[in-house]
């Protein structure tokens, strides 16, 4: 249980950008849970209200702290890396297929991959993922990410069916692997 941490190991915990919560507010409640769990603890509130980043945070919880005049005890690192994101690999647009690779997000990140950096603005919208794409347009397609790389079976680009597997790195080079109907 987190209640038997010190103060330094919570947080160091709470700071860290790989920490798996939805919202800066799950961050402050595992903090005032550490607090209420002892007597003696309500000295550390502010210290580990630096490690809560005050752009994850609800409208509803920044306006108490807004309220408070607490805003400037808060984090102002970026927020967190997204613990889930929603990719789409070609697909129809504008009655073609199309070979693009979009993202949807709805947090305003930066993210570094060695083949691409990420920026996406608080908007809830579609955006290309980088300047990589499918090696063709393509729809009706599976698409899986296994041991870091990417593999996109089958498919169509309305004319031609597909039985191929095409395999992308992590340095976005394409290469085909054995097709569907060969044994793995």
């Amino acid at each position: 249980m987190h209640f038997r941490l010190t103060m330094e190991q919570l947080r160091r915990l709470l700071d860290d950008d790989r920490l798996n919560v939805r919202s800066e507010d799950e961050v402050l409640d595992i903090m005032e849970a550490w607090i209420d769990a002892c007597d003696g603890r309500q000295d550390s509130r502010d210290k580990l209200l630096g490690a809560v980043r005050v752009d994850g945070l609800s409208a509803e919880k920044k306006s108490i702290f807004v309220a408070e005049n607490r805003l400037q005890l808060l984090c102002q690192k970026s927020v967190r890396p997204p613990r889930d994101q929603l990719v789409m690999f070609g697909g129809w647009y504008g009655g073609r297929t199309h070979s693009r690779i979009d993202i949807y997000d709805e947090v305003n990140v930066e993210m570094h991959y060695p083949m691409l950096t990420l920026s996406v603005q608080m908007r809830k919208e579609w955006k290309p993922l980088c300047d990589l794409s499918l090696i063709h347009p393509i729809a009706y397609h599976g698409a899986v990410v296994l041991n870091d790389e990417l593999y996109v079976i089958g498919g169509t680009d309305g004319e031609n069916h597909y039985s191929t597997v095409m395999k992308m790195n992590m340095f976005g080079e394409w290469t085909e692997v054995a097709p569907m109907y060969e044994t793995r």
